[in-house]
């Protein structure tokens, strides 16, 4: 019972417990077993009833849309069994769990021989083990009900590798059950079954550093760049050394950063040259690409208060990313041109929408460009991290408007450092791109404009 309330309170998915415990009794003590221990099961139950009563009704914590699909009609029935085939698959298979069909919308048309893959693995690992099992292991056929059961709660929930966790157990109770009955002798088979799972643990674990490794190269990517301390001046044409004077900087404004580079605020205040002022920083847009910017944005500067991003192949606000984001942040996750929105230090008026997502942002700030208070980066694909510097006379900026669209001069050679850092993202990004065929990197069509009919 204390350890069923420590469960609870860690991981939600613990209220499967008092069904096992009750399967528990009956299938290895009988009737009579499962009534003489009617007062501790009795317990467990009333705990778990009086738990999803406070959670779902007393305190629900609605979670935002972007990290739960809610049911919507057919589709999403489609939907959440090739989730749960996805989640089964990974469990039985060692496969990484939050890469998968999952994150699409329908996976079933998206990608029908994933889906047929996932099936045939099952019903290979099903028709193995049952083959192994039957007439040996009593009550074998519960570690694979514990497999499904536990990760039935956790369906509609964003995928994250943590959700293997409990089902992990079924599985492994599931492989020596065989062997514990009979001797290990007797089961020869398991020790090529088990051969077989450890190598196959070796590729899963290889697959997982490569995609979390490409997460590190992004940051030091950036970081290295920034450490250039490279300006590019709109009014000019030109590249510059230094900082420049950072004393007077409050706010640090980001355009096309990868969703990747979450500790770029720390680094920058730990900069060298830095002014030791607390700086905010904010991002202006996401990258499309969560691991490095886009070369796809123009950037025009329209006055000395506003400037404006055009995206010519991908789209702001696109893919699972872009819902994420969306649904999570507002209370209405639909955004349509002409829309404006109003910020404390800018307001953001949405030119232009598309199937696709959003394609032009027009940003207007309070203050000149020019301010001593900002301070603003660009991010893209070569030259990630380099600070703008922004016109203030009227002929220089009509002169730029509708010109500017790879502003950081291609021959930038960066330092060894920087050089370095992109050779070992890049080639990450290249192995993953032929290792892993699926939406790795949350860049596929957003559900939220196929709904909207709010189009351009």
């Amino acid at each position: 019972v204390l350890f069923h309330v420590l469960a609870l309170g860690s991981r939600e998915t613990a209220i499967i417990l008092p069904v096992f415990t009750v399967l528990f009794d009956l299938v290895y003590g009988g009737r009579r077993h499962l009534w003489s221990r009617r007062v501790p099961q009795l317990v467990l139950i009333l705990i778990t009833v009086g738990f999803l009563v406070w959670r779902l009704w007393v305190f629900p914590g609605q979670m935002p849309e972007g990290y739960v699909r809610r049911p919507d009609g057919f589709e999403y029935g489609l939907w959440y069994l090739a989730k749960l085939l996805h989640y089964v698959t990974a469990t039985v298979w060692l496969t990484p769990m939050a890469i998968g069909p999952s994150g699409r919308d329908n996976p079933w048309v998206e990608v029908p021989g994933d889906c047929a893959l996932m099936v045939a693995i099952l019903v290979l690992m099903g028709y193995g083990y049952w083959r192994a099992c039957r007439g040996v292991v009593r009550g074998y056929w519960l570690w694979p009900v514990w497999i499904v059961l536990s990760v039935l709660p956790v369906v509609p929930v964003f995928a994250t590798p943590h959700s293997g966790y409990l089902p992990a157990v079924g599985f492994v109770l599931a492989m020596v059950s065989k062997p514990a009955h009979v001797g290990w002798r007797r089961a020869r088979s398991s020790v090529a079954v088990a051969g077989w799972f450890m190598l196959a643990t070796v590729v899963a674990f290889c697959i997982y550093r490569t995609c979390w490794r490409a997460v590190v190269r992004s940051e030091q990517y950036v970081i290295a760049q920034m450490e250039t301390s490279e300006r590019f001046d709109i009014t000019h044409d030109a590249s510059r050394s230094g900082l420049g004077d950072l004393s007077e900087t409050q706010h640090v404004f980001f355009i096309n950063l990868p969703l990747a580079n979450i500790y770029l605020p720390l680094h920058l205040a730990g900069m060298e040259n830095s002014s030791g002022r607390q700086q905010t920083c904010y991002v202006l847009t996401y990258a499309p690409h969560i691991l490095m910017g886009s070369d796809e944005a123009r950037l025009e500067q329209i006055d000395a208060y506003s400037f404006r991003l055009t995206m010519d192949g991908s789209r702001y606000f696109s893919g699972l990313l872009g819902e994420f984001l969306l649904k999570s942040m507002r209370n209405d996750p639909s955004l349509h041109s002409g829309q404006r929105i109003h910020g404390k230090l800018f307001d953001v008026t949405i030119v232009r929408v598309d199937s696709g997502g959003v394609r032009q942002l027009l940003f207007t700030f309070h203050e000149p460009l020019q301010s001593p208070n900002y301070r603003f980066y660009l991010f893209t694909r070569d030259h990630p991290g380099v600070q703008i510097v922004f016109s203030t006379g009227a002929e220089e900026i009509h002169r730029r408007q509708g010109e500017v669209r790879q502003i950081i001069p291609p021959d930038c050679p960066g330092t060894e450092d920087f050089r370095a850092a992109r050779q070992k993202l890049f080639d990450i990004l290249e192995t993953t791109s032929w290792t892993i065929r699926t939406d790795l990197y949350m860049t596929g069509p957003p559900r939220q404009y196929k709904e909207s009919g709010r189009q351009e």
